[in-house]
């Protein structure tokens, strides 16, 4: 019979079952360290990473709600703005009685669609929750951020109204000017402005010269 046997720390951690690093670990702390024990050391990494999975957690529900807040200011901002808007201008509040015409793009396409395509209950159902009001703004399915569809509807609703003063296109530096002043960051901003010009909801004719692609 084999005198060998596994190594048993004081914990009753074998320590021979443990990966090889954990073995040379174990050997080079307890060489350092007469006193230092696997078990409380694996305990201190444990409580580490979870004080730090805490704070990730603490930081992420932060940014959803700083989200959530500035879409409910946006959104109270448009419905105050609703009012002074040209009629025959699409607008966010388009998408709950929108006629199909063969002449809408983008934004209004999808929510043209999405009001002609049979659905499920469980579909009509999903259709019916306020979010989704701004989710279908997007013209695509690559994103379901309903921020995001809002800051693109509001910057598409500037570039038209620049065009509609009889300007050749919508700078920068108004897109910027405007959006702002409705809370909107300028990440936020680039974000969507990259959105839109990757999708073909506006096009660049020039170095910061945006026109809607109709």
């Amino acid at each position: 019979m084999s005198d060998k046997r596994p190594k048993v720390s004081d914990g009753q951690i074998s320590v021979d079952m443990l990966p090889y690093e954990v073995q040379q670990l174990v050997e080079v702390m307890s060489g350092l360290n007469p006193e230092w024990a696997l078990e409380k050391w694996m305990s201190e990494q444990a409580s580490n990473m979870l004080e730090l999975i805490r704070g990730d957690l603490g930081r992420e529900q932060m940014l959803i709600e700083q989200r959530l807040h500035r879409l409910h200011a946006i959104q109270g901002r448009l419905e105050k703005e609703k009012i002074g808007f040209d009629p025959q201008q699409r607008n966010i509040f388009d998408c709950f009685d929108l006629e199909v015409d063969s002449s809408l793009k983008g934004l209004g396409q999808r929510t043209a669609n999405s009001q002609d395509s049979i659905q499920t209950p469980s579909m009509q159902e999903e259709s019916l929750h306020p979010v989704n009001t701004f989710i279908e703004l997007l013209p695509d399915d690559e994103s379901d951020d309903p921020l995001l569809a809002v800051v693109c509807q509001k910057l598409l609703i500037h570039v038209e109204s620049e065009l509609g003063k009889g300007l050749p296109c919508a700078t920068l530096e108004t897109i910027f000017k405007e959006l702002s002043s409705s809370g909107i960051s300028p990440e936020e901003i680039d974000e969507a402005l990259d959105y839109s010009l990757m999708n073909g909801t506006l096009l660049e004719i020039d170095d910061d010269c945006f026109v809607p692609l109709n």
